[in-house]
């Protein structure tokens, strides 16, 4: 009979510990659908999503879960904290659960604590990547759940969104919809290329429409190949935007993405850009290997405010006005 080292028992343990917490995660999005910030690697095996809310929204059998999820996990993970509060929580003693599966001076560099969204809980950060981190926290009436662990992907070797792109025309014809070919020059890479498109719909309703339909299809089926990003809508004071799903689609080397399709909601508008040709860049790992910084990547996450400068000041002074009235 083969004889399983321990090494090996300890790494399938911690495999199973953070696989159960990704099932809670899922059932968590599957609660609060439009409430949770998701991300998912096309090219990468890993899983995200955070959510924070008012504790009367879970019920408590999913409550028990995460605490039983999170207490089962303790023995697997190198860093862990349960910090008891005693009787701040609805005259109830609370706990709060922190872990990393990660040593804390990978390379030399030291390990730096910050604080997270909840206040009063520090969380260790390094700069290092795949920083497999997991947070459980209930206090003054509030959770805070976050996740971000490896997850293995089926591998396959392409991506099928011929369903959703079917979708994506019929609103196109359905709505007043003004399109517009774009082009992004970047310093040192090919220029991105591909449309925009301003449709005139109830937005807030058929971006939820098409936001939940990737995530049901797509991220929760665990697809390899697409890197899907949602982001609820944002109202920090600082930055003040609506809600965001943005696709990228990965060539069958499941290294180069090579399409991106993004939509948001901006000034009571559908706002959609697709563009088709993100696999034109030059080898970043050839200016790693020669110890040179690479070239920086274009970043989605500014599109609005090039393409349509007067509905992105709309959009920001009216969230922002909200977010004030709501602090009065």
């Amino acid at each position: 009979m083969a004889v399983t080292s321990l090494a090996a028992q300890d790494k399938q343990r911690q495999a199973e510990a953070q696989q159960r917490l990704i099932e809670l995660a899922k059932e968590v999005w599957k609660c609060f659908p439009t409430e949770c910030d998701i991300t998912s690697g096309g090219d990468m095996d890993r899983f995200y999503l955070g959510a924070k809310l008012p504790q009367k929204r879970f019920r408590p059998s999913l409550i028990d879960s995460l605490n039983v999820a999170f207490a089962e996990a303790i023995p697997t993970a190198t860093y862990a904290s349960a910090m008891k509060y005693n009787r701040l929580d609805n005259g109830k003693d609370s706990i709060s659960y922190t872990m990393t599966w990660n040593d804390f001076m990978p390379n030399g560099h030291s390990t730096i604590l910050r604080p997270p969204v909840a206040n009063h809980h520090i969380l260790p950060f390094t700069v290092t990547s795949n920083f497999n981190l997991a947070l459980f926290d209930k206090l003054n009436d509030s959770i805070f759940f976050y996740v971000d662990l490896p997850h293995r992907k089926n591998r396959q070797t392409r991506y099928d969104i011929s369903d959703f792109e079917l979708m994506l025309e019929d609103v196109k014809k359905a709505y007043p919809s003004k399109h517009q070919k774009v082009k992004f020059p970047r310093e040192g890479f090919p220029t991105l290329k591909g449309d925009k498109y301003v449709i005139t719909c109830n937005a807030d309703s058929m971006f939820h429409v098409l936001s939940q339909y990737v995530l049901r299809h797509y991220w929760y089926e665990n697809c390899p190949m697409i890197a899907i990003n949602y982001e609820e809508e944002n109202a920090s004071g600082y930055d003040v935007y609506g809600p965001s799903m943005h696709l990228l689609l990965f060539s069958s080397d499941h290294l180069d993405n090579e399409r991106s399709i993004e939509f948001t909601v901006c000034a009571d508008k559908l706002l959609l850009l697709e563009l088709n040709n993100m696999h034109d860049k030059p080898d970043l790992y050839q200016y790693l290997s020669q110890g040179e910084v690479p070239p920086a990547l274009w970043s989605p996450s500014d599109w609005i405010q090039k393409l349509e400068p007067e509905l992105y000041q709309y959009d920001q002074d009216v969230r922002r006005q909200r977010f004030n009235n709501l602090k009065k």
